[in-house]
């Protein structure tokens, strides 16, 4: 037991060197999150966007917390670094469009930049979506025929760094004088088969990761099967990342959103002191997941629908927008 009757997770106190190493990776995030943001804004000026350094801090915060309260130093070791990576993904194209042309010369390595901003994800992608979900929540494969996933992993990479390492274009969003240093010209009909052919094992990697979370779930039980239901229910919001992609504002949002809800699902699930149940956020999920769906529905069917069919030439309808208001009221109103 710790102080005021608290119990570590793990039932032992960290050591030394494990606390300073979390402390000194949530700073040395901290350091890169201040340098993301001052260098956004002499970049883009004030953008939503940010706060993104902040809200991604919440990897680096439930690594760090885990490790210090005696938790499985793989999977706070594993949140530490997908922090820092995701940094590094969302600032290397501010860097570059700094160094390399708003103020030529002002900062080094603008062309290292450049390349992490098309590589850095790979390793990112590794840690989030292959080794966290094969070894949560004991930090260890359940055996060694889990290695079989990883394996997969390897190959789509060793296929589709190259296919996007070196191919022609300009990787900086806004800035088309910033070429690839590393884009082979000529070669682009080749650089796209590699690309195409590393979906092969990306299919092999990613039905290996979730068959080892269903196989983990059905052999737990107790406060393993709880922590397995928050990585679950965390990880669920991926699919609703990836189907805004494309929409403006919505995609980036969603996605900061689902980096910030796994960390946080995971520190609780893992530290797991006091910890709610997770059937009631679930469900609660589902209620007014229902609820927001309706009233969705209810509006775009009356003001949109009914509009069209009179004849609203595309212009809102105040009248139609209060019958719907009105209706959704209606149908939610608690019973007497």
């Amino acid at each position: 037991m710790t102080s005021g009757g608290r119990e570590s997770p793990s039932g032992t106190r960290p050591s030394t060197p494990i606390r300073v190493g979390a402390l000194a990776l949530l700073l040395v995030y901290v350091i890169m999150a201040v340098s993301a943001v001052i260098l956004r804004f002499a970049v883009r000026g004030w953008d939503p966007l940010l706060v993104v350094p902040v809200l991604f801090g919440a990897s680096p915060a439930m690594g760090a917390l885990i490790l210090l309260r005696g938790g499985s130093p793989s999977i706070g070791w594993m949140l530490e670094v997908i922090g820092i990576l995701l940094l590094i993904m969302t600032s290397t194209g501010d860097y570059a469009a700094y160094a390399l042309v708003l103020h030529p010369g002002s900062l080094p390595l603008g062309n290292l930049a450049v390349i992490l901003d098309g590589s850095a994800w790979c390793v990112g992608l590794f840690l989030f979506g292959v080794m966290l979900p094969l070894t949560f929540p004991s930090g260890h494969l359940m055996s060694r025929r889990w290695v079989i996933p990883i394996a997969f992993s390897l190959l789509y990479f060793a296929l589709v760094i190259p296919g996007n390492a070196f191919l022609p274009g300009h990787p900086v969003d806004g800035y088309p004088q910033i070429s690839n240093p590393l884009g082979w010209p000529g070669h682009a009909g080749l650089l796209n088969a590699l690309q195409t052919l590393s979906l092969l094992p990306l299919v092999g990697f990613v039905v290996g990761v979730i068959a080892a979370v269903v196989v983990r779930f059905r052999r737990s039980g107790g406060v393993e099967r709880q922590q397995l239901k928050w990585f679950a229910f965390s990880f669920l919001l991926l699919p609703v990342g990836l189907a805004l992609n494309g929409v403006p504002v919505l995609d980036r949002l969603s996605i900061v959103i689902v980096q910030t809800a796994v960390p946080i699902s995971i520190g609780l699930a893992v530290l797991r002191y006091r910890l709610y149940d997770i059937d009631v956020v679930i469900n609660r999920t589902l209620v007014y997941g229902s609820l927001a769906l309706f009233i969705t529905l209810v509006y775009v069917g009356i003001a949109v629908g009914i509009g069209a069919v009179i004849g609203g030439a595309g212009r809102p309808n105040l009248a139609l927008s209060i019958v719907a208001t009105a209706i959704v009221a209606v149908g939610f109103q608690p019973s007497a």
